[in-house]
């Protein structure tokens, strides 16, 4: 004997008569778009098969409010085990493979399912190794590879750098940042103060009441003159633009002036791009051709006076970020050999490893013994 449960999306609608129960039945259980779908057998023992949440067509219920119904309901039954095969999907990327990476376990290991068995032999200690082995993945070996290539990764690696008010050292910190800039832009509606938060550092003293609009423009056209001259696309130390303009205006003028560089759109379809370096932690800057796609997100945000890049463009991100640096069939070649074959490997497991299982207490089963 088993028991099926489902939450129905609101336009699944059916009309039955004694006839056609049985095929209605089986239809239910074949249909994609119930919100839920768990089927518990009367030993205990039950396999959640579905869930649904907004990007699955509900309109109200998140898939965390849907996962929690779902687990009040196996403690209220007194559930032994469940099992779940794990095919999430987050902006249409595999979410087992994302979430492992930000939270070191899958989305539904937020409820308590764990490693149940993965293709291929894999062991629960295999799959551990490959989630630390690829979230603490350090991100400097995609921007320092020894080939002085200047690449689109390393730029929008840079480029999210630069908006992060902390360094992102690995894989984990760079995922984490995104989500929660994701998230971010989804709640809420920047404000003016929230726009130039990071301007903030540079005048929160009230210094550049003092200065005239024309004298800092000045000071920025001399910049800029600074970064021209630079052949290629060489990064220039805040410290080096700093000493090229130090007899054009005073020290506390050239700092706003720098912290105000950043995103600036100049003639020639080049913008002002600015990062921490993360082997020295100095601050650097270079002008990059706006028509670049990390580029444009820039020079965008900067017309509109935002620092921050839309939710259109944060997920295009993602993804490229995502097929660039964790999926293994896309993984592009920005690093040597020896360091991307483990980096592949353990995306690979991540991947294959699909079964997750949650045990409830020997209590809560008792009713089913």
């Amino acid at each position: 004997m088993r028991f099926c449960f489902m939450l129905k999306e609101r336009s699944c609608n059916h009309v039955t008569t004694t006839d056609d129960v049985e095929d209605w039945v089986y239809h239910q259980l074949e249909n994609t778009t119930h919100l839920l779908h768990g089927v518990v057998h009367a030993n205990g023992y039950g396999h959640l098969l579905r869930v649904n949440g907004r990007e699955g067509g509900s309109r109200f219920l998140s898939g965390c409010h849907i996962m929690d119904f779902w687990d009040r309901l196996c403690k209220t039954l007194g559930i032994r085990k469940v099992s779940v095969m794990d095919v999430s999907k987050k902006y249409g990327l595999d979410y087992r493979l994302l979430h492992a990476i930000m939270k070191g376990h899958p989305w539904y290991g937020d409820w308590g399912y764990e490693f149940g068995s993965g293709s291929y032999c894999l062991t629960q200690e295999a799959y551990k190794n490959a989630v630390e082995n690829l979230s603490n993945l350090p991100l400097s070996i995609f921007l320092f590879n020894g080939q002085n290539l200047h690449s689109h990764l390393q730029d929008m690696l840079s480029y999210y750098q630069s908006l992060s008010e902390h360094k992102l050292v690995n894989m984990r910190d760079l995922f984490c940042f995104l989500m929660y800039l994701i998230n971010d832009v989804r709640k809420t509606v920047p404000s003016v103060d929230d726009i130039n938060c990071k301007k903030r550092r540079f005048n929160a003293s009230g210094i550049s009441s003092s200065w005239e609009k024309n004298d800092i423009e000045c000071v920025k056209e001399a910049m800029l003159r600074v970064l021209r001259a630079v052949s290629g696309s060489n990064w220039v130390s805040w410290r080096a633009v700093r000493g090229a303009v130090c007899k054009v205006a005073s020290p506390e003028l050239i700092d706003y002036c720098l912290g105000e560089l950043e995103g600036k759109v100049v003639h020639g379809g080049m913008v002002v791009n600015t990062r921490c370096n993360p082997q020295t932690g100095t601050s650097e800057c270079r002008l990059e051709a706006a028509d670049d796609s990390c580029y444009g997100i820039i020079a965008n945000n900067n017309s509109s006076g935002l620092k921050s890049p839309s939710e259109e463009n944060l997920l295009q991100c993602l993804k490229y970020l995502y097929e660039s640096m964790l999926h293994p069939q896309m993984m592009l070649k920005y690093v040597t050999e020896e360091k991307r074959i483990p980096a592949l490997t353990s995306a690979q497991k991540l991947l294959d490893c699909k079964q997750f299982v949650k045990a409830y207490s020997h209590v809560d089963s008792v009713r089913f013994l």
